[in-house]
């Protein structure tokens, strides 16, 4: 069981540590991410929508529909293709450090710079 929990440890800390190299390379502060709604708002606000989506996580089944439209919009952001979105949101341990390693572009895909 040890070894189960250090893997489940492991797999948390990529995941965090990947979401706090997305905030910073979309111009947010890092420390942003590790807080559950405000990062969710933030999220929201790095792909273009308003930060308010984050209150629509509390309504059940509203939450799974701005999860998925706010993943697609992410992936968008960092110039990957929607399909990509699917990988975020089942494997987000794999897909958030590639998502990290890419560059960000701009609020669904308008390049800023």
């Amino acid at each position: 069981m040890n070894a189960f929990y250090i893997i489940l440890i492991i797999l948390f800390l990529i995941t965090v540590i990947s979401r706090y190299i997305i905030f910073e390379k979309a111009d947010e502060h890092g420390w942003k991410s590790l807080i559950p709604v405000y990062g969710f708002a933030i999220t929201c606000r790095i792909t273009g929508k308003p930060a308010w989506w984050a209150i629509l996580l509390l309504i059940p089944a509203a939450n799974i529909i701005v999860v998925i439209r706010i993943m697609l919009l992410l992936s968008v952001c960092f110039g990957k293709k929607e399909g990509f979105a699917v990988g975020l949101l089942l494997f987000p341990f794999l897909f958030l450090p590639i998502l990290a390693g890419s560059s960000y572009i701009g609020k669904a895909g308008i390049k800023t710079k």
